[in-house]
């Protein structure tokens, strides 16, 4: 589906571009959010018209999140979790938890607003980009230790350029029935994210197959429990 779009949108590109999206991706989440608009002639016609009216807009919008940015700036937030001798989370820090930490730090921000890589499930110190604008990223420290005294000393190993996670090897000791490639500090980075796979999506799904039958694809017969099975299927070996 051939979309306009109305906000910058990651890879997809800047407002005002018309690019090609799966038809699902368009009707369940950019056209609810009001980010873009279908590509019809008549849509196409009225951006044009009122192209610089929605510039302005976005201009206003955008010197308002300034603001934010600004309180963003060089913010380091401290996330407290449990935690394995060997650093990994007993859970993770979400958007949603990093979103709640920095608005009681900075003032109010959205957890879409958070541009993470997956969540995070190690100890450390992680850069992750928010943005209060599509236009604008502001990289903020999320430091995750098991207490504020770790946290501390993890944040003093990072200004020097130290390895963070070094903290965590070094209480585990030489414990026999640990991985070796836990005590390689290049195994674990400070900047650790875990890639979450997307799930599929039911109703985009179904949208698809709307478009795949109204196309003139027949969708496969249902299964028929009554039906016998195959030859040699239910034979002793």
């Amino acid at each position: 589906m051939q979309v306009i779009l109305l906000e910058r949108i990651g890879n997809l590109g800047n407002l005002g571009d018309t690019v090609e999206v799966r038809a699902g991706y368009a009707r369940n989440y950019l056209l609810p959010q009001g980010k873009v608009l279908r590509a019809t002639p008549e849509n196409i016609r009225r951006f044009a018209e009122q192209r610089e009216e929605i510039l302005a807009a976005n201009a206003a919008r955008r010197k308002s999140a300034e603001a934010t940015a600004d309180g963003l700036r060089d913010l380091a937030i401290v996330v407290i979790r449990q935690a394995s001798e060997r650093g990994v989370l007993y859970g993770s820090v979400s958007a949603r938890d990093i979103a709640e930490e920095v608005s009681r730090q900075a003032g109010k921000i959205d957890r879409y607003m958070v541009r993470s890589e997956g969540t995070i499930k190690m100890l450390g110190i992680h850069v992750v980009d928010v943005a209060p604008h599509p236009e604008i990223l502001v990289p903020i420290t999320v430091n995750v230790a098991r207490s504020e005294e770790e946290a501390v000393l993890q944040a003093e190993r990072y200004a020097r350029g130290e390895d963070v996670l070094a903290l965590v090897t070094d209480d585990a000791g030489d414990d026999p029935g640990m991985d070796d490639s836990y005590g390689d500090s290049t195994q674990f980075r400070p900047r650790v994210f875990e890639e979450i796979p997307d799930e599929p999506d039911a109703a985009e799904t179904a949208a698809d197959r709307v478009d795949q039958l109204l196309d003139g694809d027949q969708a496969p017969p249902p299964p028929d429990p009554e039906a016998a099975p195959e030859s040699g299927a239910g034979d002793d070996a």
